[in-house]
């Protein structure tokens, strides 16, 4: 898919212009959720907020998708507040004026 999106930009001049993510973000945290709930309902951790078992469950998310290490972190409100439920992902992007493999 990721070759056909990069040869319509190539035809359209607009390869510089464009990048995506490796893995789609909403199958990411979809996939990541279940992944979460399950360690949950198994007992592997009793907290509803488990910032590890989160950080496990995208891991191993992006690992099948072998989309790169997603970076995990807090949100920061402009008066310094860290939400610990609040988190932003930062994923590695495929630039469609490189090779894609």
């Amino acid at each position: 898919m990721l070759k056909s999106i990069q040869e319509k930009l190539l035809d359209a001049g607009q390869e510089e212009r464009m990048s995506t993510w490796g893995v789609p973000a909403n199958m990411l945290m979809l996939e990541a959720g279940v992944e979460y709930a399950i360690e949950y309902s198994e007992g592997v951790f009793t907290e509803r907020h488990n910032p590890e078992a989160l950080e496990r469950a995208i891991k191993k998310v992006s690992a099948e998708y072998q989309a790169g290490e997603i970076v995990l972190s807090n949100y920061v409100t402009e008066d310094d507040t860290e939400l610990d439920n609040f988190y932003l992902l930062l994923a590695p992007f495929v630039d469609f004026s490189q090779d894609i493999e």
